[in-house]
């Protein structure tokens, strides 16, 4: 496959292929070289489409960097301006004021 026809891919496809073509032994460096298209540019542009590279899998996986969200802490709200100390939360926490 050159550059022309890995950009022609839906974006399902270019996952499947590069996912597939990892499985069968090819590594992102020989991929790149295939397609003409730096291991850079390849995982930006499976990053736009919400997908990153798992090392420990050797694949490329959806993001689900923000599926844990879960956790809420709620802050009242006074009459002087009132910080939240970062030691209170975690990161990636949503605050919300009442």
């Amino acid at each position: 496959m050159d550059k022309v026809e890995f950009e022609t891919l839906s974006p399902e496809n270019k996952i499947n292929f590069m996912n597939d073509s990892l499985k069968n032994g090819s590594t992102l460096t020989s991929i790149s070289e295939e397609i003409s298209i730096s291991r850079k540019t390849i995982a930006k542009k499976l990053k736009l489409l919400g997908y990153k590279y798992n090392m420990q899998q050797k694949r490329f996986i959806k993001d689900i960097e923000y599926k844990y969200n879960t956790d809420i802490l709620e802050v009242a709200v006074t009459s002087t301006k009132q910080e939240v100390s970062r030691n209170e939360y975690k990161a990636n926490t949503n605050i919300f004021l009442k």
